[in-house]
């Protein structure tokens, strides 16, 4: 039975019928396609630099996971810039350090097929959403102002939205699903 959504705790941890501290709420909630509410463990990941220079073409991407301090914001711009000049996607990937579904996709992106697909096609941006969730409505509108994690947009180069995973539902996490994903949209 999948739980109701005052069960499930927001970005901060606390139940989602708590009042949020600041900006949307972000909620863990289970792909439709990983067949499980089980939450996987939470693993600490390595923290990204925070440069906010974009990937050149099949170069070596950052550490993938959620850097707090990171720059969210010039990571993001850089980005955008870059793909308006290499005319790639931008992928934004938010998620925290305590979702157990964006521990998951993180070691999916250190497939070296994933991690091909993704220096090939896009400029690759993880947003934490503890530190950042302010940017969420941003690139993601919700009617609600929660928003289940990990959270998918792919932007055009044009700075437009190609796709955001709260409308459509996540892909699945495994390397074979979740690199169909990325070549459907980067087409």
């Amino acid at each position: 039975m999948a739980p109701s959504p005052s069960d499930l705790p927001s970005a901060t941890g606390a139940p989602s019928s708590a009042p949020p501290s600041k900006g949307p709420t972000a909620t863990r909630k289970p792909s439709a396609t990983t067949g499980s509410s089980k939450k996987p463990a939470a693993t600490s990941a390595p923290a990204r630099p925070s440069t906010g220079r974009p990937q050149q073409p099949g170069a070596p991407l950052p550490p993938i996971g959620f850097d707090p301090k990171a720059d969210a914001k010039a990571q993001i711009a850089a980005a955008r810039a870059a793909a308006k000049a290499d005319n790639r996607k931008v992928l934004l990937e938010f998620g925290a350090t305590w979702c157990g579904y964006c521990t998951t996709l993180n070691k999916t992106l250190r497939d070296p097929s994933v991690q091909a697909e993704l220096a090939a096609s896009y400029h690759f941006v993880q947003i934490d959403t503890d530190s950042h969730g302010d940017l969420l409505p941003q690139y993601a509108p919700s009617s609600s102002g929660s928003y289940g994690l990990p959270l998918i947009v792919i932007l055009n180069p044009d700075g437009s939205t190609r796709v955001a995973t709260n409308k459509t539902g996540n892909p699945g996490l495994d390397v074979a699903s979740f690199l169909a994903f990325l070549k459907k949209w980067a087409a």
